[in-house]
């Protein structure tokens, strides 16, 4: 699989990043080449022998229309080449001996999941589709392939799918 280590990560985003203080939006942040499209995503599962599951916050009723009108999160991909990849450099550059993992977000239609806080540093990379990104205190971000932007801890945001989408979210904490 293709894929560019070309990434937009210089010396002076770096040093914002580790303030972990502002959110650090980059579009084109880097050239995909492989198609990450819903085929992609099944060919990935199957490979890897991954699970998927329906991301519903439990104080949420579940979504009436089902399965396929939620939220979904497939955990722990970096077992996959193509995400081994971006996690061994995010893992070099800021992990640095803490835990760091890669899951996908995705839906299949337009939808909004419930705002939320992370407790660990979250970098985001579109793969698939259009999110927009809510960051409360700090703006609306438009996430297509190859965007990326940084989440810092403790900061409340919201993703909201414009359409059928797939997200890749790295986590490093403690």
């Amino acid at each position: 699989m293709e894929w560019t280590s070309e990434l937009a990560l210089t010396d002076e985003l770096v040093s914002k990043i580790n303030e972990r203080k502002k959110v650090v939006y980059i579009p084109n942040f880097t050239d995909i080449k492989q198609e990450t499209d819903f085929n992609f995503l099944a060919d990935l599962l199957e490979r890897n022998e991954l699970g998927s599951e329906h991301k519903n916050p439990k104080d949420r009723p579940p979504f009436q229309g089902g399965l396929l009108s939620s939220l979904i999160q497939v955990r722990n991909v970096e077992k996959d080449d193509f995400f081994r990849q971006y996690l061994d450099i995010f893992d070099d550059i800021f992990a640095k001996g803490k835990y760091c993992d890669v899951h996908l977000h995705l839906s299949f239609m337009a939808l909004s999941g419930a705002s939320h806080q992370d407790y660990e540093d979250v970098f985001i990379i579109g793969l698939h589709g259009h999110t927009i990104y809510k960051v409360y205190g700090h703006g609306d971000y438009d996430i297509r392939k190859g965007d990326f932007i940084y989440i810092p801890p403790n900061i409340s945001h919201k993703a909201i799918a414009m359409g059928p989408r797939i997200i890749m979210s790295i986590g490093v904490t403690e």
